[in-house]
C-alpha cells in the first residue's frame, strides 16, 4: 500500500455484453455480471449448485429455475470475490437461498463474513445481464449507491450518434 493514498478495494467482472467494476474505499466488494440469455448445462449446475439449491430451484417453472440458477451463480461468484478467493472457492460449500432476499443459508466457515447482496438486471447491447454486488464490512452496512456506466453507446440502427450513454443507478437498501 502506498503511503498517503487511500486503500481502494475493487472487483471486476464481464460477460459478452457488459463489463463491470465495483470500487470502494470503505467496504470490501465482489462483483459478478452474467448474461441471462445463455442456457446453463446440467453438468455446470451440478458442479456448483448444492443439493438443497437444486431442490429449491426444482420447485420453480423452467424459466424461473434457469434465471434462479444464474442468480445463485452470480451470488456465489460475487461472494467468492468478496472473500478474495475467486474460483479457488468451494462453491459446493456455499448454499444460497434467493427468496425472499438473497442470503447464505448455511456454512459456518463463512458466518464471520458480513455480506450484503444487491442484484440488478441491465439491458446491455440487446442482451439481458444480471449484475450482483456483494458488499462486506466488519460493521453494519449503512447504504450507498450502485452505478453502472455505459462509457460509449453503440451505434444504433437509425442513428449516427456515438457518445456517452446514460448510466444506471440503484440505491442500496439499509441492512
Amino acid at each position: 500500500m502506498a503511503e498517503g493514498l487511500p486503500q481502494i478495494r475493487f472487483s471486476i467482472s464481464h460477460c459478452d455484453a457488459l463489463v463491470g467494476v465495483a470500487a470502494s474505499s470503505t467496504f470490501d466488494v465482489g462483483l459478478d455480471v452474467e448474461s441471462v440469455d445463455s442456457p446453463m448445462s446440467h453438468a455446470v449446475k451440478d458442479s456448483f449448485l448444492t443439493y438443497p439449491e437444486r431442490q429449491r430451484l426444482a420447485g420453480l417453472g423452467a424459466m424461473h429455475s434457469a434465471r434462479g440458477a444464474i442468480r445463485i451463480w452470480t451470488l456465489k461468484e460475487a461472494f467468492s470475490k468478496l472473500l478474495g478467493s475467486g474460483f479457488a472457492s468451494e462453491f459446493q460449500q456455499m448454499d444460497f437461498c434467493i427468496f425472499p432476499e438473497p442470503k447464505l443459508a448455511c456454512e459456518p466457515s463463512f458466518s464471520a463474513t458480513h455480506a450484503h447482496f444487491e442484484s440488478l438486471y441491465i439491458d446491455a447491447q440487446d442482451s439481458l445481464c444480471l449484475a450482483t454486488l456483494a458488499v462486506g464490512s466488519q460493521s453494519r452496512f449503512g447504504g450507498g449507491e450502485i452505478q453502472f456506466l455505459n462509457l460509449i453507446e453503440q451505434e444504433r440502427e437509425h442513428s449516427s450518434r456515438v457518445g456517452p450513454a446514460p448510466s444506471v443507478a440503484a440505491s442500496l437498501r439499509e441492512m
